[in-house]
């Protein structure tokens, strides 16, 4: 997972830009967090805040939060210790 997450890096955010595209997950995210969706388990967690309609699901030891406003930001945090290592 933190490989994947890696490849999400600052390289792959200017790129989105450059192709006047807001960040987005690659075929390999966007697989996993399907499956997410699928099997994960959907939870609330207080500390995770939000002002907008949110959905949060657990799934091996991380949480994946998807913000829905006018398009959807998918957040990742370890579960652990709720540390954020992802958002797009």
């Amino acid at each position: 997972m933190l490989r994947i997450i890696e490849e999400h890096n600052d390289n792959w955010i200017n790129n989105c830009y450059l192709k006047n595209c807001k960040p987005y997950p690659n075929n390999k995210l966007s697989f996993i967090l399907e499956y997410v969706e699928r099997k994960g388990e959907k939870v609330i967690v207080n500390e995770i805040k939000s002002n907008f309609v949110n959905e949060i699901f657990e799934f091996k030891g991380y949480y994946f939060q998807y913000i829905y406003g006018q398009g959807v930001l998918i957040k990742i945090y370890l579960k652990k210790n709720l540390k954020l290592l992802l958002s797009l």
